[in-house]
């Protein structure tokens, strides 16, 4: 079977080569990490790896090796591309601040949003993306393989990613937990969090689309599809114009 130490996954968007993420792979991890990491990605993907990489054309995907001069190559690429569309994912102090205000909480200077995907009822992945200071931070974006065997489980499944991010203490906890999904989504990952002490300070948000009729002729807030909602079902419309609705939004299609 294949035995990989890391992967890289090149990301292409619009046409243009914009980003390199990397994969480490536990050694404690079982063997299908490679199938999983893959499945997970939005896009067809060339990796590279410091190991031997066994065939994996069983998941329709094939391998493209790439040496360490077109790797450097195509890394520079990314980052001049992100450079010139990095003001996409700005925002500003007085921004982050209008946001903070809205939302009642002490201090914000990390966001984390968690979204669980599979492919036709298997090899269900968890994302974490996160938003820290003014903008997304991509070197702490994950990818969790589900471990359960209870199927499209979408709670236990958003259980099991919170409770192994939280138990690894792998970095600082974010003030805002977002989870894309409704109620019974963000009570699922309330409970955990409750079994796990963590401090109810972190707030916990949901992210779905509004079951209104959209008004296109209106100038109101209700032309809006995104709702946020709390652990008290309250639903709060966002407005396309405002800073909060360009960071949520930014965040959930990350996720995906």
């Amino acid at each position: 079977r294949a035995h990989l130490d890391h992967a890289i996954a090149l990301e292409f968007k619009d046409g243009k080569f914009w980003g390199v993420q990397k994969e480490v792979f536990p050694h404690d991890e079982d063997a299908n990490n490679l199938s999983s990491f893959i499945l997970s990605l939005d896009s067809k993907v060339s990796l590279a790896s410091t190991k031997d990489i066994s065939s994996i054309e069983s998941v329709g995907f094939s391998i493209k090796p790439l040496n360490k001069k077109t790797l450097t190559y195509l890394e520079k690429m990314a980052l001049d591309n992100v450079q010139k569309g990095a003001m996409k994912n700005l925002l500003t102090p007085e921004q982050m601040e209008e946001i903070r205000v809205q939302l009642n909480i002490e201090k914000l200077d990390k966001v984390e949003c968690y979204d669980i995907s599979h492919l036709q009822g298997s090899f269900m992945v968890g994302s974490r993306v996160v938003w820290e200071g003014l903008a997304l931070n991509k070197s702490l974006y994950r990818k969790y393989k589900i471990k359960h065997q209870e199927g499209n489980n979408d709670f236990l499944s958003l259980q099991e990613v919170l409770e192994r991010r939280i138990k690894n203490k792998e970095d600082s906890l974010p003030e805002i937990l977002l989870i894309d999904g409704g109620i019974g989504q963000i009570r699922a990952v309330d409970e955990i969090l409750k079994k796990l002490n963590v401090p109810q300070s972190v707030l916990v948000l949901g992210i779905e689309k509004a079951r209104t009729t959209s008004n296109f002729q209106s100038e109101t807030v209700e032309s809006s599809e995104e709702r946020l909602i709390n652990l008290d079902g309250v639903e709060t419309v966002l407005n396309p114009r405002t800073a909060i609705y360009r960071m949520i939004t930014t965040l959930r299609n990350e996720a995906h």
